[in-house]
């Protein structure tokens, strides 16, 4: 459940400010997807011909046949109109779904359940894992949500992390990136690098925050210390280009240089834009 690095190298697109000239590779690139729409079509049956108004006559005169200067009785007449009674058609039953019993709560989940509810916060962290994942338990994302939420409130870093991934991408509950952003402050603020680096990319593009770059290179700067490439490559390019911090090209090639001995193209390739290289 944590940010994945590779993946935030590939997301960041450019900040709206920069100059078209050397601006630099970025490392992060956001992508989304769109649910398919089910379609359902209802076939109705063509309703059986009727017999004209004729033909009814037609028949009515044959069976019942009057003498010319009388009226018909009324039994004949009756004859006449009744109509035969369709038999009813028995409908098909529907085949209900299997119906799938809920796993039964044993007593293992019990005790967590129980020192849960005590307040103790790695039981919390963990039925919510249990809760998110499907193990032990039904999958409840809901339920999961709501007690990484209290464990969180109680201190845990990764129920920190985990809450703002899935508010983040909408999981188990509406997108909220505001309160994404919130919970990733607390994470890398409590010295988390790969928050660090996610809220430094959302300050430099206003996802979920007041867009500040300047902040964008505070945590980037953070993230780039301990080591996170796409923070190392983003700073040097804020470095580059003078965005959120004084322009200073020695520092962009130092942090383009850690990023791309870490493996980064991008950085690579931000690096051999901005130094002439030796043939």
């Amino acid at each position: 459940n944590e940010p994945m690095q590779d993946t935030m190298e590939t997301v960041l697109a450019q900040p709206e400010d920069v100059p078209t000239q050397d601006t630099g590779k970025i490392d992060l690139v956001p992508s989304a997807s769109e649910p398919m729409q089910d379609t359902m079509e209802t076939v109705l049956a063509q309703p059986e011909d009727e017999p004209t108004q004729d033909t009814a006559r037609d028949t009515m005169e044959t069976v019942v046949a009057p003498p010319e200067d009388e009226e018909p009785t009324q039994d004949a007449a009756e004859t006449v109109v009744a109509q035969p009674v369709d038999e009813p058609v028995q409908l098909a039953l529907l085949t209900e779904p299997p119906r799938v019993e809920p796993k039964p709560v044993s007593e293992y989940i019990k005790r967590y359940i129980a020192a849960a509810e005590s307040g103790n916060s790695k039981a919390q962290l963990s039925l919510a894992y249990m809760y998110e994942t499907g193990e032990q338990v039904a999958m409840d994302k809901a339920a999961a949500i709501s007690w990484y939420r209290r464990a969180a409130k109680n201190g845990e870093l990764q129920a920190m992390i985990i809450l703002g991934i899935m508010y983040e991408q909408g999981e188990g509950t509406a997108k909220d990136l505001a309160e994404s952003a919130r919970w990733f402050r607390q994470a890398a603020t409590l010295g988390d690098a790969d928050s660090q680096q996610t809220l430094g990319y959302m300050y430099e593009n206003g996802n979920g925050l007041v867009r500040d770059v300047a902040e964008a290179a505070r945590w980037y700067k953070k993230a780039a210390k301990q080591g996170r490439v796409a923070a190392q490559n983003n700073l040097g390019r804020l470095y580059q280009l003078g965005i959120g911090v004084d322009k200073d090209l020695d520092k962009a090639i130092f942090w383009y240089e850690q990023a791309a001995a870490q493996g980064s193209e991008a950085a690579r390739n931000n690096l051999a834009e901005l130094v002439p290289q030796a043939f």
